[in-house]
């Protein structure tokens, strides 16, 4: 990230300064920035003490700071206190930036981490509530889809229902016609077989026979009395099929009725299903859009996680070290400016 490649550039730029600090103290630098004070006054023996005592002085605090054997490699090379000390103070602006920049770079980093986390936990329980709500959508539209198979299984047991009573009241109806032609034929023969013997029993007695008479009248009787009572059946019978095809016309339509209401309720259920359809495709959308968040913020977290790692890790060490750095060269400022007398410091006036 931008912030992990300053933070390296800073490192550099710090490694930078102690590597011109070895190059200072190379022999061939120091050899160099002789010669380079060769235009300058000889120097009394007593400047010479003063700095005799600024090096030894700064040897010691050189031993524990590179910055300070930076000072100590100009104090050897010739280069004036008041330099030296001008020096001093442009790396002590250096180290008081790099401080308030660290500083910076921490709080940054803890803020940064702290909003992004706290980003993350909520669209953490976002997805979460998301996802709870999703899957009561999916539960639901599961339970709505059954519950349309059973009105459809219901449906086509009612249909199955209404055709079965067709089928019988058809069948019914058939047989009634059929009985009903049998016994109006009947009744028919009946009626010409009365007729034919209506005579009968007169030309008997005529004849003398009595018996005959008698058994000829029995038998008109009887005929007479089959063909009443078959003609009471066929009103009985007209009567019965008048009563079911009633009874089956209040059955159609209770069937029917029912059979509506059974569609009706399956209709009503595909409308609630096509809801809880569209609330699922909605919520998976929002799901979606919750996780391609909560991937950017963790995508951020970790681009950032090494920098800041590093950062804070490194901050106390990092701070101690531009700690000492300090104190060193405030320090070797005080040896310095306690060791520039008038005497000395005329003697490293410039040509």
């Amino acid at each position: 990230s931008d912030h992990t490649e300053q933070v390296k550039l800073r490192q550099a730029e710090l490694d930078g300064v102690y590597e011109a600090i070895n190059v200072l103290e190379s022999p061939e630098a120091r050899g160099l920035l002789s010669a380079a004070t060769s235009n300058f006054v000889q120097v009394s023996m007593t400047s010479r003490n003063a700095r005799a005592t600024a090096v030894g002085a700064l040897r010691e605090q050189a031993s524990r700071s590179q910055l300070v054997s930076s000072v100590l490699a100009m104090v050897n090379s010739g280069v004036s206190f008041q330099d030296v000390q001008d020096k001093i103070d442009d790396m002590l602006k250096v180290l008081k930036q790099k401080e308030e920049q660290d500083v910076k770079d921490k709080d940054e980093c803890v803020a940064k981490t702290n909003s992004n986390l706290r980003k993350a936990d909520t669209l953490s329980a976002a997805v979460g509530r998301i996802q709870k709500r999703l899957d009561g959508a999916r539960h639901l539209q599961a339970d709505i889809e059954a519950a349309i198979e059973a009105q459809q299984a219901k449906q086509d047991e009612q249909q199955d229902l209404i055709s079965e009573a067709e089928t019988d009241r058809d069948e019914a109806h058939r047989r009634y016609e059929s009985n009903l032609k049998d016994d109006e034929d009947a009744v028919t023969v009946l009626g010409k077989a009365i007729k034919a013997m209506e005579p009968t029993p007169a030309l008997l007695q005529q004849r003398g026979s009595r018996a005959l008479v008698s058994k000829a009248n029995s038998v008109v009787e009887l005929l007479k009395h089959i063909q009443t009572n078959l003609e009471k059946e066929i009103e009985q019978e007209k009567q019965q099929e008048e009563d079911d095809a009633a009874a089956y016309e209040k059955q159609e339509e209770d069937n029917t009725a029912t059979l509506d209401a059974i569609k009706q309720r399956k209709s009503d259920l595909s409308k609630d299903l096509s809801e809880t359809r569209s609330d699922a495709e909605s919520e998976e959308q929002d799901l979606t859009n919750e996780e391609d968040r909560k991937g950017k913020v963790t995508t951020l977290l970790e681009d950032i996680k090494p920098g800041c790692d590093w950062l804070l890790s490194n901050y106390d060490k990092r701070r101690k070290q531009r700690q000492e750095e300090t104190q060193g060269l405030y320090t070797a400022k005080e040896i310095l400016g306690g060791s520039m007398s008038p005497s000395a410091a005329a003697g490293f006036l410039q040509k």
